[in-house]
């Protein structure tokens, strides 16, 4: 950080441009190790994967009733979070689940995944979910970093240190783990900048942009979409419940793989 900085800030000529990675993350299976690559979710090594909702039925529906679960659940932000991705959870009859893929092999994620559906509401207004979730009984790594080292990393100024973190594995095994998510109103099917009327009953085609990242899905884990209305945790909770149905023929996901991960 120190090297960046005193080249882009102070233009101290230190190759830090050359000495430096384009992009440098953290592994989210195995502590303290760390992935380089020149071409984030671009390039040779990174190969798209088109997802069909393999299922017998042309349709599926839920009812958005997560704001009335939510409330009886005395859920936070934080706890539906973490329930609504959950195999068995209270929000089940609110969501879609949808299987992607059962991994034989490890597999790493890395990019931008696009989400192409056709859905219709029987109101005008209608909120869509969507998570993108890794499935397994598995020592996932902590949410947030803990203490390696207490006050050994030296500031460079008035002799101040700073803890050493780390992401640890956890001290329990979870059963899922959030891997991306995206939502956007029915109203808005692109962007958020292009409105259109919706009339209930009536197919809107939508595309959801899924946060980008890297991800390392281990070998015997299942990867799983979640469609699902309103977030409890980032968009507005409405009242109203509506009825979704999702044209699951007419609907796929676009996911980047790296395939030359290590």
């Amino acid at each position: 950080m120190n090297l960046w900085l005193s080249n882009k800030l102070l233009g101290v000529d230190n190759d830090a441009v050359n000495a430096l990675p384009d992009v440098e993350i953290q592994d989210n299976v195995e502590a303290a190790k760390w992935v380089t690559t020149p071409d984030f979710g671009h390039g040779t090594g990174v190969t798209n994967r088109q997802f069909q909702f393999g299922t017998d039925e042309p349709t599926a529906e839920f009812k958005d009733e997560s704001t009335a679960i939510f409330n009886a659940e005395h859920d936070t932000s934080d706890s539906f979070e973490r329930q609504i991705i959950q195999p068995d959870s209270p929000y089940s009859a609110a969501r879609l689940w949808l299987p992607l893929l059962q991994a034989d092999q490890d597999v790493v994620i890395e990019g931008t995944g696009t989400l192409h559906l056709r859905v219709r509401s029987d109101a005008p207004t209608a909120i869509i979910s969507a998570r993108l979730v890794d499935i397994g009984s598995a020592f996932r790594l902590q949410p947030t970093a803990s203490i390696v080292a207490r006050g050994n990393y030296p500031l460079g100024f008035d002799w101040q240190y700073e803890n050493t973190l780390e992401f640890a594995p956890q001290k329990q095994p979870n059963a899922a783990q959030l891997i991306s998510f995206s939502h956007a109103n029915l109203q808005n099917p692109v962007d958020g900048a292009t409105a259109v009327t919706v009339n209930p009953g009536e197919w809107v085609d939508m595309q959801l942009t899924l946060q980008p990242t890297r991800y390392h899905l281990p070998a015997g884990r299942q990867l799983v979409l979640i469609v699902h209305g309103a977030d409890m945790a980032q968009t507005i909770r409405p009242t109203a419940t509506p009825t979704i149905t999702v044209d699951l023929k007419a609907s796929h996901l676009d996911l980047p793989f790296r395939n030359d991960q290590d």
